[in-house]
């Protein structure tokens, strides 16, 4: 378990390194951390061994699925970039809202042809509304364990 964590730990420094080097000017030094470009660029990414087997777990049922379309992939990457989340299209179809009257039936289908789609993360499960940085009731209030989001003003709580 130890090494799992030092593994990740070590994977989200290398990604932090190469995104604040990516800001920083390619002749100069790296004002942040003080690593030249060519450092950052010969470092050496480091997978997971689920990640380098395209293995990954669904985030609605917890359950590890092939992300490989070559092979036929189990669990697909919601499109937004900054997410990371991967599902079964079974699991993220039902929890999708949809008010263009496609069912969850025809979601599930044109997920598992590969067609992107959004998890719900990135709504209010509320209000269906996404978020505003610029309007603090507006932040999103979101689970690391379950697939739901709430604006700070939608939570149950709120009052």
């Amino acid at each position: 378990m130890m090494r799992l964590i030092l593994k990740t730990s070590l994977i989200l420094f290398v990604l932090f390194v190469m995104m604040v080097a990516s800001f920083c000017d390619k002749e100069t030094m790296c004002e942040s951390l003080g690593f030249t470009q060519a450092e950052v660029d010969a470092m050496q990414f480091v997978f997971c061994k689920n990640c380098e087997d395209r293995q990954h777990q669904c985030f609605a049922c917890g359950k590890l699925g092939s992300s490989d379309r070559s092979s036929g992939a189990e669990v697909f990457a919601c499109i937004s970039v900054a997410c990371g989340k991967f599902y079964h299209p079974h699991c993220v179809a039902h929890l999708i809202d949809q008010d263009n009257g496609v069912t969850a039936e025809e979601l599930e289908k044109k997920i598992s042809k590969g067609e992107p789609f959004t998890c719900p993360i990135h709504k209010c499960c509320v209000c269906k509304q996404g978020e505003n940085k610029k309007d603090p009731e507006m932040h999103f209030a979101a689970s690391s364990r379950f697939p739901k989001s709430y604006h700070r003003k939608c939570l149950p709580w709120h009052s």
